[in-house]
């Protein structure tokens, strides 16, 4: 750590101060000769180079109870981690991590677990031993599975394993039964098992955005609590009817797919209040979108758009046509572009202005 780094531990141990910051210091080794410091409880080495850390820290260290070296040079961490029978929450986000301990899975404390940004490919077979863990996150690495005991991590809440290489998700994921955010987004996932979704009915986020999907299983209609669904960037050739089941769902994205028409059903989700249906290629809405009284923004931009929009702005005038002014449609006649729908936009909204007034005044 370097001769004012054990000084400042010599003083920790004197004032029995608790947490220790030596974030941004440009340190390159730990010099594994520094005094122990038994009180110390909160530990942050970030945004440094560190490349090893030496097992005598973790000896001498063991009433730690979160540890931040993010943003250093690790590729791995010794087995002594386990001696942190405390720890609660560690931070490995952006180093050059490519193998993760068995050894990790002993600190049966951890609460939150964060390896963002790194070159993992894949997590050890025993992750399930830590039965207490809340949020693991895992995003941007190179992972091919997930092992099995994923699904022995009863008290997980938020999973985040988007950006690596997933083909599937471990049907023993339905064993995280308390999980709340799941974000496989960015992976290559053609296919989502019924039986691995349908025990997660309490996820109020789910993002599977930038995969190969081409349907969704019929189990989905059981995540009666999902918020907010992220479907971009898939193979979806129609709109999946499933989705129109989930009542509470107040969030879809379904941008860039390959989506021909929205279903009349559609008028069931009264909850929605956002739908991105961007760069599809969609050429006709059902009037039945006039019911769906909730919803506030709508993004059509780059679809072949053709029937008139009066039906379905008419209850309501007062929708946000997300960044209508990029919108590239052909409206009624083909040469019509954003300008002139913009124009006939603000023409139907003063029509109904009028009508409701003119409806007040009866």
């Amino acid at each position: 750590m370097g001769q004012n780094l054990t000084s400042e531990i010599k003083h920790l141990n004197e004032t029995r101060a608790r947490t220790l910051d030596a974030s941004s210091r440009g340190l390159v080794t730990i010099d594994a000769s520094i005094p122990p410091c038994p009180n110390l409880i909160e530990l942050n080495l970030s945004n440094n180079k560190i490349s090893s850390i030496p097992s005598i820290l973790l000896k001498d260290f063991a009433s730690l109870r979160i540890v931040d070296l993010s943003y250093n040079s690790l590729k791995t961490i010794v087995p002594e981690i386990a001696m942190l029978q405390n720890l609660m929450k560690l931070s490995l986000v952006c180093n050059q991590m490519t193998t993760i301990p068995k050894e990790i899975c002993q600190c049966t404390a951890l609460i939150e677990l964060n390896l963002n940004d790194n070159e993992v490919s894949f997590l050890p077979d025993n992750i399930g031993d830590l039965e207490l863990l809340r949020k693991l996150y895992v995003h941007k690495n190179h992972l091919k599975s997930l092992p099995d005991s994923i699904g022995n991590l009863v008290s997980l809440i938020e999973l985040d394993v988007g950006d690596n290489d997933l083909s599937e998700l471990n049907v023993n994921i339905f064993g995280c039964s308390d999980l709340r955010y799941l974000d496989a987004s960015n992976n290559t996932i053609s296919n989502i098992s019924g039986e691995a979704i349908k025990g997660l009915n309490r996820l109020t986020c789910l993002n599977f955005g930038g995969n190969e999907l081409t349907e969704l299983p019929e189990e989905m209609s059981q995540l009666v609590n999902l918020k907010e669904f992220l479907l971009y960037e898939n193979k979806f050739s129609y709109f999946p009817r499933v989705l129109t089941n989930l009542w509470n769902l107040e969030i879809l994205d379904l941008n860039n797919n390959e989506i021909k028409e929205v279903p009349m059903q559609i008028a069931a989700m009264l909850s929605l209040k956002n739908l991105s249906l961007a760069a599809n290629s969609i050429r006709n809405i059902p009037k039945e979108l006039s019911v769906m009284t909730h919803l506030q923004q709508l993004n059509l931009q780059e679809n072949p758009l053709v029937s008139a929009l009066q039906a379905v702005f008419q209850y309501n005038e007062n929708w946000k046509v997300i960044e209508a002014v990029f919108m590239v449609l052909s409206y009624g006649n083909a040469s019509k572009g954003a300008k002139e729908f913009l124009e006939e936009l603000e023409q139907l909204k003063e029509q109904f202005r009028k009508q409701k007034e003119n409806e007040e005044n009866l």
